[in-house]
C-alpha cells in the first residue's frame, strides 16, 4: 500500500518520539508499503529548522537524502494535478503546507498518515 506522511508523523518517526502511534511506526517500517514524504514537508522543515522552531535528531543535510534513503522514504514532488486539487479544497485548514499535503494525498489516492484532527474534515468529502 502507498502512504503519504504528514510532517509531524515524519518528524516523530525521525526523532523516535513516543507520540508516534505504534500502528504508524509499523506502517512506515513495513517493507511492503511504499512511503512518501511531500517536498512541501521538507520545505516546512527547512524553514522551521532555520528559525530554530523544530528539533531534529539529525542534521538537516543528513536527513535529506540519507535518512530518507535508509528508510526507503520517497519524495513526492508537487505536480499540477495537486495544485488543481488545492485550488478547490475547502478551507477547513488554513496551513498552506498541510493543505498541499492533503491535496497530494487526494490527487494521488494515497492514504495520508496524520495527527491533526482538522484533517478529518477533508476525508468526509
Amino acid at each position: 500500500m502507498k502512504f503519504l506522511l504528514d510532517t509531524n508523523i515524519f518528524l516523530w518517526f525521525l526523532n523516535g518520539e513516543k507520540k508516534l502511534l505504534k500502528k504508524h511506526k509499523e506502517i512506515i517500517e513495513n517493507a511492503e508499503n511504499e512511503i512518501f514524504l511531500s517536498i512541501a514537508s521538507i520545505w516546512e522543515i527547512a524553514i522551521k529548522d532555520s528559525l530554530g522552531k523544530v528539533e531534529l535528531k539529525y542534521d538537516f543535510n543528513l536527513i535529506f537524502p540519507k535518512v530518507l534513503l535508509n528508510n526507503d522514504i520517497r519524495i513526492l514532488d508537487i505536480e499540477i494535478s495537486h495544485l488543481k486539487k488545492l485550488r478547490v479544497l475547502p478551507f477547513y485548514h488554513k496551513d498552506p503546507f498541510d493543505r498541499i499535503i492533503i491535496s497530494q494525498a487526494t490527487a494521488e489516492k494515497i492514504e495520508l498518515l496524520y495527527t491533526d484532527e482538522a484533517f478529518l474534515e477533508y476525508f468526509k468529502i
